[in-house]
């Protein structure tokens, strides 16, 4: 025989991450929610990445090009946007200080400065930061209540059952 253990109240203990907000390394701002979960969680249900990837069909197919803009690269905008709440683009100038294009940023790895919320950072990893032109990104995120510096997707509070239901399967 073997117990799940007492029942945990909603509200206890995890409120305490409601006042971490964004954390600040100094340079930029950290995502208040895992940007690597959220990857990770993507494809973790079939129900889950299908509901995206229509969101982001329909979107898609409903987008009228534009010369700076093509289907593609707002495709991936609306997926990131989808996923990660947050979505960026890169202005991109040609030598007269024009627009040529509107380039994608990835939203798992772009990060908001701590010292101007108007510069923006490219993170990839460890020691591999790409700072980007002052006035250059455009920042689309999905309202939070607890902090105002990135977007949280509309879903999170339906992972729960996404991991729920992977553990379920593996169990059986």
């Amino acid at each position: 025989a073997f117990t799940f253990g007492d029942p945990v109240p909603v509200m206890d203990r995890r409120e305490i991450l409601d006042y971490i907000e964004a954390g600040s390394n100094g340079r930029w701002y950290e995502p208040p929610v895992s940007v690597d979960g959220l990857a990770k969680s993507f494809r973790r249900s079939t129900h889950h990445a299908s509901a995206l990837f229509f969101k982001r069909n329909v979107l898609a197919s409903c987008f009228v090009p534009h010369p700076w803009l093509d289907r593609e690269t707002f495709a991936a905008l609306a997926l990131d946007f989808l996923t990660f709440g947050n979505c960026y683009l890169e202005r991109v100038r040609n030598r007269l200080g024009s627009t040529l294009r509107l380039r994608h940023s990835l939203a798992k790895y772009t990060r908001r400065g701590a010292e101007d919320l108007s510069q923006y950072f490219f993170v990839r990893g460890w020691q591999q930061e790409h700072e980007f032109e002052p006035g250059s990104i455009w920042h689309l995120r999905e309202f939070d209540v607890n902090q105002e510096i990135y977007g949280v997707p509309e879903y999170l509070s339906s992972l729960q059952a996404a991991w729920l239901n992977e553990s379920a399967t593996l169990f059986r």
